[in-house]
């Protein structure tokens, strides 16, 4: 595969422990960022039972098992439209897109009750967090203003909220059981 997620972030050390338990059933994978469909290529061979949805800013053509969407992750109503009608869809959900974290924080909010159940939710790419003032894909950002991981910073005591008075506005948070940083 031609998917950089192997040759150059090595997240084959990660995967296993979050994606191994849907090898052996179908499922549906729902890919943000695209890029030229090189990851279908790993998702086909590790997920053999999934169908795999992209979403991607270009266009590109849906194939057997694969059903592509063009959608601009920073657009919160192409995010919503996207979503409506698709609640527990999703086995697992995969951000590769834009790699702002204003925009991961965007599609994770805007996609998140198209996950099941159970289902995994991966951002990949949080390094970007830490760039300041930068640029990526055309898009300018500033990463001490929104920063993914200060985000996410009250999730490890929100989850084990029993022992806690920490609460959350945000609903979805309240659903998680697990968050890891890679």
């Amino acid at each position: 595969s031609k998917s950089d997620k192997i040759s150059h972030h090595g997240y084959e050390r990660f995967y296993p422990l979050f994606l191994n338990q849907f090898q052996q059933e179908p499922c549906n994978i729902l890919e943000i960022g695209m890029h030229e469909e090189d990851s279908i290529v790993l998702w086909r061979e590790y997920l053999p039972d999934a169908h795999i949805h992209g979403i991607d800013i270009a266009h590109y053509q849906s194939k057997q098992g694969v059903t592509m969407h063009q959608i601009d992750q920073s657009n919160p109503n192409q995010l919503s439209e996207f979503s409506a009608g698709k609640a527990n869809q999703f086995s697992i959900i995969l951000d590769d897109g834009s790699h702002v974290p204003k925009h991961q924080i965007l599609t994770l909010k805007n996609l998140w009750n198209t996950l099941r159940p159970g289902g995994i939710y991966i951002i990949e790419d949080i390094e970007t967090s830490w760039w300041g003032k930068s640029s990526i894909y055309n898009y300018d950002f500033d990463s001490a203003e929104l920063n993914l991981i200060e985000y996410f910073n009250n999730l490890p005591t929100l989850i084990n909220r029993e022992f806690s008075s920490v609460s959350s506005k945000e609903s979805w948070m309240k659903e998680i059981n697990l968050i890891s940083f890679g």
